[in-house]
């Protein structure tokens, strides 16, 4: 049982390592003049917020800008939900270091894990979109904290279920705490993209 664990485990960081490792990263978070002003606008409205911000950017030429658009905002989804995966995997890790590492605490973390991966971002509402002087394309959508509830509050109920032994887990408390820690803390969206 622990040799499958492992593996599910390591192929799960090493699919997501390989689809990450496609794609080009844009370092660095709006407020530097990096992003396009609409975007610079909405972070600085957004980031004091309970929510997941995700910014996304493409480029295939003028004559394609509703594609330009169409991928943009769906590189921007993909990191809203990278963003809520770290957050669960955040949460679980504070839960266990706080208790103690079990084969359910285990078990549970992966049953989390696997149910947030499976939750729908699409309900992400995009709420800037600008181009810059290149022609690149700028999307920045965000999940707001009552869709993140719901999610955190589907995955935990999906986990307890596979892992009955970890009922005692209050996901939601593990939520709020978490954005309690986050508060005063400026997180860095991912922006993921470049030129096609």
């Amino acid at each position: 049982m622990k040799i499958k664990t492992n593996l599910l485990l390591f192929f799960t960081l090493f699919s997501l390592i390989i689809v990450l490792s496609g794609c080009r990263s844009t370092p660095g978070q709006p407020g530097g003049g990096m992003y396009p002003p609409q975007i610079e606008r909405a972070w600085s409205i957004y980031s004091q917020e309970n929510v997941f911000i995700g910014i996304g950017n493409a480029d295939f030429g003028p004559d394609n800008l509703a594609m330009s658009r169409r991928m943009a905002a769906s590189r921007a989804r993909m990191a809203v939900a990278s963003e809520m995966s770290q957050f669960g995997q955040s949460m679980v890790l504070d839960y266990v270091g706080a208790n103690e590492l079990t084969g359910d605490s285990l078990n549970y973390a992966i049953a989390l894990d696997e149910a947030l991966s499976e939750f729908d971002v699409s309900g992400a509402r995009m709420i800037a979109e600008d181009r810059d002087s290149t022609g690149m394309i700028w999307v920045m959508v965000v999940l707001d904290e009552a869709s993140i509830t719901r999610a955190i509050d589907m995955a935990a109920t999906a986990a307890r279920l596979a892992v009955p032994a970890m009922a005692a887990m209050n996901a939601r408390d593990l939520m709020y705490e978490a954005f309690d820690r986050r508060q005063g803390y400026r997180p860095t969206p991912i922006s993921i993209g470049g030129e096609e």
